[in-house]
């Protein structure tokens, strides 16, 4: 009887990630944050290339320094010498020292030179960073604005058209008692009427205050807007406080 042999299938190569559309003013501003993002990443590492020249430029100021410091050293002993003539020989420059100063000044001038139109490359590369970021805060702000317009047309506008709507039933309804009043005051003779009449302009009153009443302070409202505004600047995926 023939053996069976049990063959392992290989295992199915994994499907590629489908990602859903991009859309949404939060979507499209967590894109436009991570250019930002991009951008600042480049930032820095220009600035960390702008450093490192500037430390070979640094090393040939060092080694100017070092060459001035010991000609003016030479020079100190040869005046020392010429003003008290201690002996007949005058002192020598230690041409070695001098030389190995030189070529040392000399090698890192050249890397200067080279690191001054490099950095210059670094440096330009910075500003544009910085414009190409400055181009994207205007679409930033729209897409902030109708973050905050969507975020105040949800639930927040569906309490304001069922206060209005009640608001207004109940202003129908009154204003239905006050014409009821009225009604009143216009079925008797005139002398008869007086204290209705006085009582219908009471009442008319007191509408008019109920329909306009004094506006609150929306002061603490706005700042919670542009606290909200502000926090969606740094993340889109901030969230109204207190809502």
């Amino acid at each position: 009887m023939p053996k069976l042999t049990v063959v392992e299938a290989p295992a199915p190569s994994p499907l590629p990630v489908r990602r859903p559309p991009v859309s949404g003013p939060r979507a499209r501003l967590r894109e436009l944050q991570d250019q930002v993002a991009g951008h600042e990443r480049r930032i820095k590492e220009a600035r960390s290339a702008f450093d490192r020249l500037s430390d070979v430029i640094r090393v040939a100021v060092q080694t100017k320094a070092a060459l001035s410091e010991f000609d003016a050293a030479s020079a100190e002993a040869a005046a020392a010498w010429a003003k008290q003539h201690l002996n007949k020989t005058p002192p020598e420059v230690d041409t070695d020292a001098r030389q190995k100063l030189l070529v040392a000044h000399a090698i890192a001038q050249e890397n200067a030179s080279a690191s001054y139109a490099a950095r210059a490359r670094f440096e330009s590369a910075v500003n544009e960073e910085h414009q190409a970021i400055k181009a994207l805060q205007i679409p930033m702000q729209h897409a902030i604005a109708e973050i905050l317009i969507a975020e105040a047309s949800g639930p927040e506008m569906d309490r304001l058209r069922d206060a209005v709507a009640a608001a207004v039933r109940l202003q129908v309804r009154l204003q239905a008692s006050f014409h009821a009043v009225v009604d009143i005051a216009h079925s008797g003779p005139a002398d008869a009427m007086k204290p209705v009449f006085v009582m219908v302009e009471g009442f008319s009153e007191t509408l008019r205050l109920a329909a306009a009443p004094p506006a609150p302070d929306g002061a603490d409202d706005r700042l919670a807007w542009a606290k909200f505004a502000a926090a969606l600047r740094a993340d889109a995926g901030a969230e109204l406080e207190g809502k």
